[in-house]
């Protein structure tokens, strides 16, 4: 967890223990909420200390309207968005309360392009740090952090834990307060179930993470210069 003036949820995807006995590296991927707020002390951090140079931003161009990313501005940073949009599955997701595991799957399933260039992105990235982000760092950032750490060969629960912590890092925020209201308690938490359910998806129909980043068009040389950039 990395301690910021005004973005919650800033996690390094460092250290974790892979399959084959190596290490994910430190400084490479991050993790966040949404970096609309962010001081100029957040920045300079970012950028200085953790070695930030790409930002790609998930989220749908009417969320960044609405509140712009201040990467954006920043000459030293790559800024991109990629977004992965969601609308057409609100009804389902509204309509049960395993909203979350509707929108995991929908994103697995129906945004395999959108992933792809993802993925390509961050394989063809300059060198230094990737943050990605959306707008809570919980559901669209998660499916990113999953493909990565399975792609990296990390365990199963290490992959839950980096998810199911997401909610004690952003259960304050006034819109977990409203969604609470909305949407109720089940579709705010982040409880291992909904991201087993995307990992099964996975095993089920691909059997390794690899094979569905292939599935999604991805190359053997892009998902390689992931794995160089990421494993120790």
């Amino acid at each position: 967890m990395i301690e910021l003036e005004n973005i919650v949820n800033v996690r390094d995807l460092g250290g974790y223990k892979t399959s084959d006995g190596k290490l994910t590296k430190h400084k490479i991927f991050y993790r966040s909420g949404n970096t609309d707020k962010s001081s100029k002390n957040d920045i300079k951090k970012l950028v200085e200390i953790y070695n930030v140079k790409t930002v790609i931003d998930l989220r749908s161009v009417e969320e960044i309207n609405e509140s712009p990313d201040k990467f954006s501005e920043i000459s030293q940073v790559n800024y991109i968005n990629i977004p992965i949009e969601y609308s057409e599955c609100l009804e389902e997701f509204k309509s049960t309360d395993r909203g979350l595991v509707v929108l995991y799957d929908y994103i697995l399933k129906e945004k395999k392009q959108v992933l792809k260039t993802i993925f390509e992105t961050i394989a063809n990235a300059d060198s230094g740090s990737i943050l990605f982000h959306c707008t809570l760092g919980r559901d669209r950032t998660s499916m990113i952090a999953m493909l990565l750490l399975g792609l990296a060969g990390v365990s199963k629960k290490d992959i839950i834990e980096n998810y199911t912590v997401t909610y004690d890092l952003i259960k304050n925020l006034d819109i977990i307060k409203r969604d609470l209201v909305f949407y109720g308690k089940r579709k705010t938490l982040t409880l291992p179930e909904y991201i087993e359910s995307a990992m099964n998806l996975i095993e089920t129909n691909y059997k390794t993470f690899e094979n569905y980043l292939l599935g999604c068009n991805i190359s053997k040389e892009n998902l390689r210069k992931i794995k160089n950039k990421f494993v120790n």
